[in-house]
């Protein structure tokens, strides 16, 4: 269809009188605002007269676009009725004629009017389009001058490129001249190696191989570009496609070990084939004859194995090197692993003695070295091994050290031990031998008075005074013995830790006067002087009275002991915050610097002298008693002759329980009771039985003794007696088995049992104890306890 425009044109052209204004007029508006136009009372002359026509403009779309096409309608007003003849033209001069002349004439001009504003405006949109049209052409004209500049750029890059090309060329021709070498290097390179290697593509297919690979891979020239999977090996590669591509989808290497048919080791390797822009493009395969190795290293494995089982440590080392090798018990025995000891020097890493430098010399002279080495641990722990070392070269004119070691630390601290005891008995016999002569002096001292007091009284011409002053001598003498066994049995009870303390509160005084009464004896005996010094408020300690009696009784015998006739003892006391010091001083024979630190070791004594005597246990007691009370004590002397000073410091009770008793020391003999009790003493000492029924006579209490544990059951069956002093060491029926007897005869449910005894151990007590014994006395017996169990007896009306 021709162009909207040139076909309302050519509409014009064909319309008659009358119609041109009113339906260009309709035309351009229908166009414009794309709806229908319908214009009515138009005239239009037909046959000689003029017909009333009514036109419709109506756009017509096609498809889904905008309306293109214009429909145009032409209805005569009169259509529908019966047609008339036509108007006759009016004639000249006639006012209607006139009117509807001027009123057609208003509507051709109005219509002009508009289609030629509607001229216009189309006028000026085509001006506005030519002017558009002009600003694109010089634009255009701006792009193709810039387009010209850069055909010039182009065309000067282009003959740079030329230029580039002929350089390019040349490389290139250069480039073909050493790739032909680069060829020729690498066909002699492998014709030359003598080696089996075999280079794959891609696809797997053969790209070259060395002379080499054509008997073991049983190859012929004609099989480049053959797949390596259609040829037949003559060494069995299991997987080889498998290994082959796992190379080249992973372009890491992997290689193994394999054998041919006539059982040859080869080294199998496959490394990924990369071009020079590390791009995997096939693989390399390798194949290394290491029959050789196989052997040496079988051998060298079964070495290391039997080096491995050894329970001795081995290792190799180079002579002005590291070490090279390093065995399991090499490590158990110094704590470093192989990784850590392998390059470093054997003698600095385990500070060898003798010297490192020695070793070399010696090795270097003998070419072998064995004795005694001194090593240390990666714990820092000495050991001693005997060590047997071996200079050797290997294959690559290396000097090794081959070293074995055994390790002989527990033998050599055995030795040692063996030889320091040897030493301790030799020094504990003569101790022994001193201590029993010492022993033996100790109690003849007492023997000797005794034995005269025994003659003394059995004079008849003794007098009553002589009577008792020999009888206070027996008293301290026995006293003596006493004290001495006491102390031998402390010690020893101490030493194994089966002592026990019996706690009470007890005044500093009473225990200071208790020692001071014990000692006087000997003091005025030696005509020494002591003086005392003690804190006027009243000082409680939670302690053993017996105990501080032995405590500050050894002390002080010490004192008088190591000083002179006439001499002076101090002893002091003060309190220091919570705590008493009490300080034991003499001007007596003093202590040498040497032996000060081992004072209180036990039987150790200051002087060998027989004149001053003593077992060198007292000081022992004294220090364990001490600590066992939650104290110390120190000694100090300045020297030989210079006297000497003890320094015992002990807690302070600071506050009472209630209901304290101050205990005031020994209990003379009661006096005799209005109403006695029934005491049966059963010992098979006959002696001791009877002395000790003569004590209980005295003060008026009916006693019997019995010296066997049968005949004592018959007589406690008979007797019936309230308190019971028992031996334990009885023959045949010891004292555990008569008390248990006793326990079971009728009427003895309340009868009191001591057992008396020379065995004062802590097992002896418990058996006591499981026997269903009252108390527990040593031999000689405490006669205070003894009178105080018998105070405490219950009532026998109650």
């Amino acid at each position: 269809a021709p162009a909207p425009g040139k076909a309302s044109l050519n509409l014009l052209k064909m319309l008659r009188e009358g119609l041109l204004v009113g339906v260009r007029a309709a035309v351009h508006k229908a166009r414009k605002s794309e709806v229908a136009v319908r214009v009515d009372g138009l005239r239009v002359r037909s046959n000689g007269g003029w017909r009333d026509i009514t036109v419709e403009v109506v756009p017509v779309a096609v498809g889904a676009a905008r309306a293109a096409l214009l429909m145009v309608v032409f209805e005569e007003v009169s259509a529908g009725r019966p047609p008339a003849a036509p108007w006759p033209e009016p004639e000249a001069g006639s006012d209607d004629d006139l009117a509807s002349e001027n009123e057609r004439l208003r509507q051709e001009l109005a219509a002009t009017r508009e289609y030629l504003q509607s001229l216009v405006e189309q006028q000026e949109a085509a001006n506005e389009e030519l002017q558009s049209a002009n600003e694109e052409i010089q634009s255009s004209n701006e792009e193709l001058q810039s387009i010209n500049e850069e055909l010039e750029t182009s065309k000067e890059e282009i003959q740079s490129s030329n230029e580039e090309l002929a350089t390019v060329n040349d490389e290139l021709s250069h480039r073909n001249v050493e790739l032909a070498q680069v060829n020729d290097d690498l066909v002699n390179l492998l014709g030359s190696v003598q080696m089996a290697i075999v280079m794959l593509d891609a696809d797997l297919c053969i790209r070259r191989f060395t002379p080499a690979a054509e008997k073991l891979f049983n190859l012929i020239r004609g099989d480049i570009g053959r797949p390596i999977s259609d040829i037949k090996l003559n060494v069995d590669i299991p997987n080889l496609d498998t290994l082959v591509r796992g190379v080249i989808a992973t372009a890491s290497m992997t290689d193994l070990d394999l054998q041919d048919r006539e059982g040859h080791w080869y080294l199998l390797r496959i490394d990924p084939y990369r071009t020079l822009d590390n791009r995997i493009d096939g693989v390399v395969i390798v194949l290394v004859d290491v029959h050789s190795l196989k052997r040496s290293e079988e051998v060298l494995r079964r070495q290391n194995e039997l080096l491995e089982q050894a329970h001795e440590p081995i290792f190799i080392w180079e002579l002005d090197g590291g070490i090279t090798y390093w065995n399991r018990a090499a490590e158990e025995a110094y704590g470093y692993t192989k990784d850590e000891v392998l390059g470093r020097i054997s003698y600095e890493l385990l500070a060898t003695s003798p010297s490192g430098t020695f070793l070399k010399q010696v090795l270097k002279r003998d070419g072998r070295w064995s004795g005694d080495l001194v090593h240390t641990r990666r714990d820092g722990q000495k050991i001693i091994v005997e060590s047997h070392m071996v200079l050797a070269r290997d294959t690559g004119g290396r000097h090794l050290v081959v070293e074995a070691n055994r390790p002989i630390t527990e033998r050599k601290q055995t030795e040692q031990i063996l030889r320091r005891r040897a030493d301790d008995l030799v020094q504990a016999d003569r101790h022994k031998d001193e201590f029993l002569a010492m022993l033996a002096h100790e109690l003849r001292n007492p023997l000797a008075p005794l034995r005269n007091i025994v003659e003394v009284l059995r004079a008849p011409a003794t007098d009553d005074a002589t009577r008792d002053h020999a009888m206070e001598i027996m008293d301290r003498q026995i006293q003596s013995m006493a004290r001495l066994i006491d102390d031998l049995l402390d010690v020893s009870r101490i030493t194994l830790g089966r002592i026990q303390l019996r706690i009470e509160p007890v005044r500093l005084d009473i225990i200071v006067q208790r020692a001071v009464d014990q000692i006087q004896s000997r003091l005025d005996a030696k005509g020494q002087t002591l003086s005392l010094s003690l804190p006027k408020e009243p000082i409680y300690l939670s302690v053993d009275m017996v105990r501080m009696d032995q405590i500050l009784g050894n002390l002080l015998s010490n004192a008088s002991k190591f000083t002179e006739r006439g001499g002076r003892i101090w002893l002091a006391a003060e309190r220091a915050a919570e705590r008493v010091i009490v300080r034991v001083r003499d001007e007596g024979i003093g202590i040498e610097a040497a032996a000060l630190p081992l004072i209180f070791d036990l039987f150790m004594r200051a002087t060998r002298s027989v004149e001053h005597g003593g077992l060198g246990i007292g000081l022992t007691l004294v220090r364990r008693l001490v600590e066992l009370h939650g104290g110390n004590v120190e000694a100090r002397s300045g020297g030989r002759g210079a006297g000497s000073e003890f320094t015992v410091s002990l807690p302070v009770l600071e506050q009472l329980p209630p209901m304290t008793r101050n205990r005031a020391g020994t209990t003379d003999l009661p006096a005799a009771s209005e109403e006695g009790r029934r005491i049966l003493v059963i010992d098979d000492n006959v002696d001791s039985a009877e002395t000790s029924a003569m004590l209980l006579r005295a003060v008026n209490h009916d006693v019997r003794t019995a010296h066997d544990g049968p005949s004592g059951l018959r007589a406690a069956e008979a007797f019936r007696p309230e308190l019971v002093l028992l031996d334990i060491g009885l023959p045949g029926m010891n004292g555990y088995e008569v008390a248990r007897e006793l326990r079971r005869l009728p009427g003895l449910a309340r009868t009191v049992i001591v057992a008396v005894t020379g065995y004062g151990e802590e097992e002896s007590r418990r058996q006591a104890r499981e026997a269903s014994m009252d108390h527990f006395l040593t031999k000689p017996m405490d006669l205070d306890r003894i009178y105080e169990i018998i105070a405490e007896l219950p009532d026998p009306e109650a």
